[in-house]
């Protein structure tokens, strides 16, 4: 019984207090890295996809084109890129 009651009332402390310290996503703008050329079929699907997400998010979505390297540039930018958590 005493562990039910922990229980309980662990779960209405989860319930309470979890989402008070929360942030709305996104609060700045938010860059696609994009390993394939402007103009090719993955960047018009992008694109789309990115404006889309802009209107649902009340927030701006950059796609930002790094072709070349077998996808390598666009995967070393997307490592640099600083951390938004």
């Amino acid at each position: 019984m005493k562990t039910l009651l922990r229980l309980l009332s662990i779960g209405t402390a989860m319930v309470l207090f979890g989402p008070a310290g929360a942030q709305e996503f996104p609060s700045r703008p938010v860059h696609w890295i994009l390993s394939q050329p402007a103009g090719s079929s993955p960047d018009i699907s992008a694109r789309l996809v990115a404006d889309g997400l802009s209107k649902m998010w009340n927030q701006q979505v950059v796609v930002d084109n790094r072709p070349g390297g077998q996808n390598v540039i666009g995967a070393q930018a997307a490592a640099k890129s600083p951390a938004d958590g």
